[in-house]
């Protein structure tokens, strides 16, 4: 999946669906930017600075800044929090979010306010 807001876009979006990817965060080698549905990320373990941009439930960017090793952010307005290289200058603050289909297996194509509930 591929994430865009204003001028910017991220490929390869991975998002975190169990605890142990929730962990390992951008640990892994294997992705450049993860999404995690919380309001808060730590950085214990990771060798250098991440950037980290929270997204409010509405899809706006609300906080986008490069954190270093061993610290804690919490944006208590927040839904998701999407963690990239802290040399990517990820979106601004007040971008809408939005999903794009990477490949045709990907269902949805919504705002990021919309992945995480389905209509009753």
């Amino acid at each position: 999946m591929s994430l865009t807001a204003g001028g910017w876009s991220a490929a390869d979006v991975a998002i975190a669906t169990t605890m142990r990817d929730r962990y390992r965060g951008l640990k892994d080698a294997t992705r450049d930017s993860l999404l995690l549905r919380t309001r808060s990320v730590h950085t214990f373990g990771i060798r250098g600075p991440i950037r980290v941009v929270a997204i409010s439930p509405k899809g706006r960017v609300v906080m986008s800044k490069v954190v270093g090793p061993n610290r804690v952010v919490l944006e208590r307005r927040a839904q998701w929090i999407l963690e990239l290289p802290a040399t990517d200058d990820g979106p601004r603050c007040g971008d809408e979010v939005s999903i794009v289909a990477s490949s045709a297996g990907d269902r949805n194509t919504d705002p990021v306010r919309h992945t995480d509930r389905q209509p009753r």
